[in-house]
């Protein structure tokens, strides 16, 4: 009797043993990627926070979007060229459309009708997309006296 009890006493500590190894196997590495998946979580939630905050007021609002028309405007008097006809052609809303904090990017079409030098309409248009982040070249098209283009303006929007 007693050799039954050495085995059985022997058995179950011999059995707590490889279950406490076993467990300390498989939990170490689960632990360390639960770990990983914490700080992974913490880093997309600070990128995600800190992107919103700079990408979002670089854009102007949608009523924002008549002073950007007026400073284009305005940009081309200045320079000595005459705007004939100004008129937004429509608005649209890009394919990867980005929705984040309740806005929506959005963009509008400009044509501008322009009269003068050739030279100071390209620079013009330059200083206009290098001046502002919003504003994208969509199409130039010059003539002897004169020329016509086609400004993408991008502007945010609340979703309602």
């Amino acid at each position: 009797m007693a050799f039954f009890k050495n085995n059985i006493r022997a058995c179950l500590v011999a059995f707590v043993f490889l279950n406490l190894l076993e467990f300390c196997t498989f939990w170490n590495p689960a632990y360390r990627n639960l770990q990983d998946l914490r700080k992974k979580i913490i880093y997309w939630e600070t990128m995600s926070r800190t992107s919103l905050d700079i990408a979002v007021p670089k854009l102007p609002t949608r009523d924002q979007f008549l002073d950007i028309v007026e400073g284009c405007r305005d940009n081309f008097l200045q320079a000595g060229v005459k705007v004939t006809d100004l008129k937004v052609e429509g608005f649209g809303t890009p394919e990867n459309r980005v929705i984040s904090q309740g806005a929506a990017i959005d963009y509008a079409l400009l044509r501008l009708h322009l009269q003068g030098n050739w030279e100071t309409i390209i620079s013009q248009l330059e200083v206009l997309e290098d001046s502002h982040e919003e504003i994208y070249i969509q199409e130039i098209m010059l003539a002897p006296e004169g020329g016509e283009s086609l400004l993408q303006i991008y502007y945010y929007s609340p979703n309602e």
